[in-house]
């Protein structure tokens, strides 16, 4: 594997989106000689693609808005470091992508819809934007549907207060971007002006674990974005709002397992069985009530 390229935040803009660029255009043509390599291509995308960043170290908020944003300036792509929501916008992106500047549109797209890039531009809620968008653009499917015939699936309804967190966003940037900004003033697609409440189906942790034991719902749940389900998890006082889904990664289905590939919170990408994280998830994480699943769509 070739060396990783450095970006520097103390370089300009301009420099750290060359360094940016010189880096995925590495991953992404390690991407395809993984594949090209596969002596089995049926499902081989995802593998081929996760190969590429396994270990790499975890960062929070790693991706930027590009050059031209004057309140996050960094760079549209960035392949060096990730949290769980950059890891999946890329794995998406790249997969589904036919060429390198392919990936770089999809990514875009993935990140903002059919809106320019831009700090208020970002889908920042799986729940109500992400989710959302990325079905409508065909890279995602909802596949709870496709496990509703067993009965188990449950709804919550998840409250929003998309306002307190705007005002909370002013304080990040301020603290952690060096940017003193008035975003209610800033043009943004989303309304932000008003709270929301949304419903989020969901499968119960005893339930998915029950699901693994069987060979045909396995196949449902390969080549999916799993999403932890934390209804009214209250986190409140760090970003202003309650949220329903926490943390996601990318579920492969190999040798008859499914395995779970995420970049771990404070550690790197990894990938464990899924069944041994769920029970890490249901001995450490009393937050998390069940899972969701969205299957990746890509040619």
């Amino acid at each position: 594997m070739p060396p990783v390229e450095t970006i520097s935040l103390s370089d300009s803009p301009v420099s750290q989106a060359v360094s940016a660029i010189e880096q995925a255009r590495v991953d992404y043509q390690s991407y395809v000689a993984n594949y090209e390599a596969m002596a089995v291509k049926h499902s081989g995308k995802l593998t081929a693609c996760l190969a590429v960043f396994d270990q790499r170290p975890y960062v929070p908020d790693p991706i930027g808005d590009g050059v031209n944003d004057h309140i996050d300036a960094r760079p549209l792509v960035n392949t060096t470091a990730f949290d769980c929501m950059t890891l999946c916008s890329t794995v998406i992106a790249m997969v589904a992508s036919k060429s390198f500047d392919d990936f770089l549109s999809n990514l875009d797209r993935v990140r903002y819809g059919s809106r320019p890039s831009g700090y208020l531009n970002r889908h920042h809620f799986i729940e109500s934007q992400w989710n959302v968008s990325n079905r409508a653009l065909g890279f995602l499917k909802n596949q709870m549907s496709a496990l509703s015939s067993s009965g188990l699936i449950d709804h919550i309804e998840q409250y929003l207060n998309y306002p307190a967190w705007l005002e909370q966003q002013q304080d990040y940037l301020q603290k952690n971007h060096g940017k003193t900004v008035h975003l209610a003033d800033t043009p943004h697609a989303f309304d932000y002006s008003t709270p929301d409440t949304v419903t989020v189906d969901t499968l119960s942790l005893d339930h998915t674990r029950q699901a693994l034991q069987d060979s045909a719902t396995l196949a449902l749940l390969d080549e999916c974005v799993m999403q932890l389900v934390c209804p009214n998890w209250a986190i409140e006082e760090k970003i202003g709002t309650s949220i329903a889904i926490c943390h996601l990664g990318v579920t492969t289905l190999r040798d008859g397992q499914l395995y779970f590939t995420h970049a771990k919170v404070g550690h790197r990408v990894v990938t464990t069985l899924l069944q041994t994280y769920l029970d890490e998830v249901v001995a450490q994480l009393p937050h998390v009530t069940g899972i969701r699943f969205e299957r990746i769509l890509y040619d």
